[in-house]
């Protein structure tokens, strides 16, 4: 068998002090060339472990400085090869040891005991209140949402109040102040409820009257058109025309619908002729040429002579009240002419009221 001869290698005068070099570090020569990319990827995986627990602001320059000198040890590696790589490396090491050491203690001291360390606390010497509301950053928060209500008695402690001079002192925001759908930004009342009644239902404004005629719309037939106050049924909210109380219908005659009604055997005006008697005095104030002569007429029966009297009587109490209406008496005359032209038979008690009568004739 062969006898296996010793390997001499030559060394340089560079190589020699290399190796004395790797001797003085306490490291295998060849173990530690050919791990040198393996020792890189290890300090770099506990930098990022170190990042990722905040050890950069722990102790930012230390941080800094590992950072530094991972990218320097990859540089010379890359460039230079391991030997050259190797001192870099060495000083990554130590100084990630230096920083997971400072770490520690950052991650123990904790002046105001609410379990944050102090390099991560906005408010170290101030204990999170931990309502759920930025509770990492160390930092108590008594009014969340900085409407300027404690959130202690503050009921919406992460909404704004809104501070419209309604139910402010609660906290909660209140964008509908009256409920009626309509935003207060967009409601002209924000504060009385819109009635819904398909009439300007879009302004938030109640109309308790829409037609604006002064009867509330509960009580008004027609609550979107205004009554038309001429005295008829003026309560029911409905316009309306007044039914006419007369008609000219004969040949300068006005035709009464209502007779002019008188106490019986007398001369005195019963209040249900009024009304009458009061559109008539209209008429002749809309057209003051207008000229009336009122006749008045009886029944057949008792003294024809009485009867006459008592006609004339009638007619010039309706002359005299239409005077007091305001008419000119020269634009009036007042005649009786008793049981004459009867316009009804006498032998039953309703055409002897038919012709118990005050006619208007137009002069």
């Amino acid at each position: 068998m062969a006898r296996l001869l010793p390997l001499h290698i030559p060394l340089s005068p560079s190589s020699l002090t290399r190796l004395l070099w790797l001797v003085w570090l306490g490291v295998s020569p060849g173990c530690y060339i050919w791990n040198v990319e393996t020792r890189i990827e290890v300090v770099e995986a506990q930098m990022a472990r170190l990042a990722q627990a905040e050890a950069k602001r722990c102790t930012p320059e230390t941080f800094a400085e590992l950072a530094a000198a991972i990218e320097a040890a990859k540089q010379k590696l890359a460039q230079e090869g391991r030997f050259r790589a190797a001192p870099e490396l060495h000083r990554s090491e130590r100084l990630s040891r230096e920083v997971e050491m400072r770490l520690r203690a950052c991650q123990e001291t904790d002046h105001d005991g609410d379990g944050i360390p102090d390099f991560l606390d906005g408010a170290p010497d101030a204990p999170e209140d931990f309502d759920d509301f930025s509770d990492e950053d160390g930092i108590p928060d008594p009014d969340n949402d900085n409407d300027g209500i404690p959130d202690a008695s503050d009921r919406c402690p992460t909404l704004p109040e809104d501070a419209d001079l309604f139910a402010d002192e609660d906290g909660c925001p209140d964008p509908d102040n009256d409920n009626d759908g309509i935003p207060d930004t967009e409601d002209a009342d924000p504060d009385r409820a819109e009635d819904r009644d398909l009439f300007h239902d879009e302004d938030g404004i109640p109309d308790p009257d829409n037609d604006n005629d002064g009867i509330p719309d509960t009580e008004d037939l027609a609550p979107n058109t205004p009554e038309t106050f001429n005295g008829y049924a003026d309560e029911d909210g409905l316009p309306d025309a007044a039914p006419r109380r007369f008609s000219i219908r004969r040949p300068r005659m006005i035709e009464i619908r209502n007779p002019i009604v008188f106490a019986p055997g007398k001369a005195e005006l019963l209040p249900e002729s009024f009304a009458t008697l009061d559109e008539i005095a209209a008429i002749l104030e809309r057209f003051p040429n207008l000229r009336l002569e009122i006749i008045g007429y009886t029944d057949n029966r008792g003294d024809p002579k009485r009867n006459l009297r008592l006609s004339r009587k009638r007619a010039q109490r309706v002359k005299e009240y239409l005077r007091l209406e305001g008419i000119s008496e020269g634009r009036l005359t007042a005649t009786g002419k008793g049981a004459a032209d009867p316009i009804a038979p006498n032998d039953t008690e309703e055409g002897r009221a038919r012709n118990r009568r005050i006619e208007f004739r137009i002069r």
